[in-house]
């Protein structure tokens, strides 16, 4: 694949996407760590179809066990739960337009916090794999690859929301073998997203997208959050 070097500039209080608008099912339910909130704090934003729609005064429950906790949103779309005890498994949900949503779920961490998002479109499943044979190849990203930045307070949540697309009729296997992003310098909390190639591994700040590549596109889908100082932040990621 050619190499390329992608940096991005974000101002405090925007949110930049690159190249499309995000489709935020890519990040619904997903619970990321933010080591700036407070110590078992849980922010859940709810959206209906873009990270522009926030939902407001809207109740999401925070469940553990039979026990449930009931937090209307604020004007931004967010619940925030307090006071949680450390090692709880939860789950997150509401009810958006008659439709259930639920977070994955999740452990409270015993430093720091979680911040996940609610989006009222459901997630759609990747396509079955063939048995064609691989043949040796080249692969790109997709047209409509994308990086989504949602800005909290002294932290930065990045999605990667690739696509990588194989323009033969049959599979191709890398001479390389994979895929692999190595992450920029302070990445913390990398997360597979749900919709992400199974053949998806992270280890610590790099990650790796093994092929065989099927014909068409493969959905390469992380996310991970990087901490910052200041009234802005530089993010450069080297592709492959």
């Amino acid at each position: 694949m050619k190499r390329a070097a992608l940096t991005v500039f974000m101002i405090l209080g925007l949110i930049l996407t690159l190249q499309a608008q995000p489709d935020p099912r890519q990040m619904s339910g997903i619970p990321l760590p933010d080591p700036q909130l407070s110590s078992g704090t849980i922010t859940v934003r709810v959206i209906r179809g873009s990270l522009a729609n926030n939902v407001p005064d809207h109740p999401v429950e925070l469940r553990q066990g039979d026990n449930v906790v009931t937090v209307a949103t604020d004007m931004e779309g967010r619940a925030e739960f307090l006071t949680l005890n450390a090692g709880q498994t939860v789950i997150a949900s509401t009810e958006l337009d008659g439709v259930r949503l639920d977070s994955q779920p999740f452990q409270v961490p015993g430093r720091g916090g979680i911040r996940l998002m609610l989006v009222g479109i459901g997630d759609s499943d990747t396509g079955a794999l063939n048995d064609v044979p691989a043949q040796s190849g080249t692969v790109t990203f997709g047209a409509e690859s994308r990086v989504v930045l949602e800005l909290g307070e002294e932290t930065v949540s990045i999605f990667y929301l690739f696509d990588i697309v194989n323009s033969l009729a049959g599979p191709v296997e890398l001479p390389e073998g994979a895929v692999v992003l190595r992450l920029p310098a302070g990445a913390v909390a990398t997360t597979v997203l749900r919709d992400s190639h199974p053949q998806t591994r992270s280890e610590g700040p790099v990650v790796t997208l093994s092929g065989p590549f099927q014909s068409g596109n493969t959905p390469l889908r992380i996310a991970y959050v990087l901490p910052y100082t200041g009234d802005n932040v530089a993010v450069e990621q080297e592709l492959p």
